[in-house]
């Protein structure tokens, strides 16, 4: 898998400076899209691509006549590495997140750098402005960069297949992530059985189709799969997206930022309504239920950080915690059980539940 990451890492920095570089006769405004370009996927984990490859891998990798060279498989994986580059520089400006991974966001880089130039205006806006159109660019850079890898000669139905599950990943994708931002906004908070259905709707949407179904979905039909083989993959897939994505809300409560990219207690000051939030009020009498929401709905105001302490500590004390452990174990379980359903032999089953134990895990190996 290393060969297959360093091609990916170079297609992936020829494929999104190379806009940039052509327009270099357009002034110095261009260096500041080159350096900003530069400093995007700094800290990416490139976990789609390795899902990517595990399930090529798992179904015969290079073995089957219509399976797509390693090269081909790389723009693939570029493709979804890039597309989650802009994910990551829009996310960072909706949730104002000023860090991802140990690494400066886009935005924060570009209003710092605005501010030590001297340039003129405002340095925040600057930076949140220009990063929304850096991230427009790399979005199109990804598009490109997928449309590489299908193009001819390979077979007419495999290319439409991966076409389909490309353009459903990202636009399911950007769906999500506008569920995730706008559901915060409004004041009325559902009943916790409706929040926890919501949440996990929003789990299936913006993360387990996107970060891990379709990477398994299209790894297997670049390596020749059958549709029936894909579809096994797309099943297999969303339950074990499920349990990364819950596990990540956890994290994003409970764990290191080095593991979630953002500050611990993010989606907390946005009010983000998870589906561990849902689990918390289920277990809250309903004056400490209004105290609760009431906080999570003010994440705005002074003191904020205190709040979220608060916030944290009732979702501990709750139970919370350890039924979401619960729901997190059983889909893992479910995503095992679909793998070892399917027809593929025991190396390449033991390939998939090694990738779905270990980004479901407390520590996100992949």
């Amino acid at each position: 898998m290393d060969d297959f990451l360093a091609a990916l890492t170079a297609v992936r920095h020829r494929m999104v400076l190379a806009f940039a570089e052509r327009h270099r006769d357009k002034g110095p405004a261009t260096d500041v899209l080159i350096d900003a370009l530069a400093h995007t996927g700094r800290s990416g984990l490139r976990r789609r691509p390795k899902l990517l490859w595990f399930s090529y891998q798992a179904h015969g990798g290079n073995a089957h006549p219509k399976a797509l060279s390693h090269y081909r498989l790389a723009l693939i994986g570029a493709s979804l590495e890039i597309f989650q580059d802009a994910a990551n520089i829009h996310d960072d400006i909706v949730d104002r997140s000023a860090t991802r991974r140990g690494h400066t966001s886009l935005a924060t880089y570009l209003s710092e750098h605005h501010y030590a130039e001297g340039w003129l205006g405002d340095p925040t806006h600057f930076g949140m402005a220009l990063a929304l159109l850096v991230g427009d660019i790399v979005l199109l850079a990804g598009d490109r960069t997928f449309r590489y890898a299908v193009e001819d000669p390979i077979d007419p139905e495999q290319r439409a297949f991966l076409t389909r599950l490309h353009e459903e990943c990202n636009s399911e994708a950007a769906l999500g992530y506008f569920l995730d931002a706008a559901g915060p906004r409004f004041p009325d908070m559902p009943e916790p059985d409706v929040l926890v259905e919501q949440a996990m709707g929003v789990v299936r949407t913006k993360s387990a189709r996107f970060r891990v179904a379709m990477p398994f979905a299209m790894g297997a039909a670049a390596a020749g799969a059958d549709r029936e083989a894909c579809d096994a993959m797309i099943k297999c897939g969303l339950l074990a997206g499920e349990a990364f994505q819950l596990r990540d809300d956890q994290l994003s409560t409970t764990g290191s930022p080095t593991l979630t990219g953002k500050p611990v207690g993010g989606d907390l000051q946005e009010g983000k309504r998870t589906a561990l939030i849902g689990l918390t009020l289920q277990r809250l009498s309903p004056a400490d239920r209004r105290t609760f929401i009431r906080a999570l709905q003010r994440g705005d105001a002074p003191l904020a950080e205190e709040r979220v302490l608060f916030l944290q500590q009732v979702i501990a004390q709750s139970g919370a915690l350890e039924v979401l452990e619960e729901l997190i174990q059983t889909k893992v379980r479910q995503a095992t059980e679909a793998i070892e359903a399917t027809n593929l032999d025991p190396t390449g089953k033991a390939l998939l539940e090694y990738a779905t134990v270990a980004i479901s895990s407390p520590h996100q190996h992949i």
